[in-house]
């Protein structure tokens, strides 16, 4: 599997420290669980992925692949690898790359469609400069809108990730980006 890095899984599969609440429901065990780091990673059809049981094998606990992108890019090998990962043990998500050239609405139902999520699926937002095409980024309101229509749809809300300094105003990477 190409891209993935130990440095960047360090600390993924810490305890909460005494005391406090954990923040997350916990996750069942099931036949497949391996004790671990537990990582979750990110990836698309871009990624390289030959054996998913070595990938559970290597102590990472879910996978979650881009769904789609915009309004109208489905990400073709999303079908066939959830099957092969939630056979291999593997927890599940999808995640979409929000643009600007389709409603928020409208990405979260291209989304919904494609990611067909049942009730432990995973759901997320990318949410983040567009490099590419910088002119179009997802804007805060589509991105708001997104969130709400997969809640109305799904009753749960999608996970939303950003990079941290892009999220909070500064400037991202050598160009400077409008959002």
């Amino acid at each position: 599997m190409a891209g993935l890095s130990l440095p960047a899984l360090a600390g993924c599969g810490g305890t909460p420290p005494t005391g406090s609440a954990p923040i997350y429901p916990p996750v069942s065990a099931s036949r497949h669980a391996v004790p671990g780091l537990d990582a979750v990673i990110d990836i698309s059809h871009n990624v390289t992925v030959t054996d998913f049981a070595a990938v559970r094998r290597s102590k990472i606990l879910a996978v979650l692949h881009k769904v789609t992108e915009g309004g109208d890019w489905f990400d073709p090998s999303y079908t066939s690898r959830r099957r092969q990962a939630e056979a291999a043990g593997l927890l599940w998500g999808g995640y979409h790359f929000g643009t600007r050239q389709y409603s928020g609405e409208k990405q979260a139902a291209a989304f919904l469609s494609a990611c067909q999520p049942g009730p432990t699926t995973v759901m997320a937002l990318d949410l983040e400069p567009n490099e590419r095409n910088p002119r179009n980024t997802m804007t805060l309101p589509q991105a708001e809108e997104f969130v709400l229509a997969v809640q109305r749809a799904t009753g749960r809300l999608p996970m939303v990730y950003s990079h941290p300094a892009w999220a909070n105003g500064e400037v991202y990477g050598r160009r400077l980006f409008l959002a």
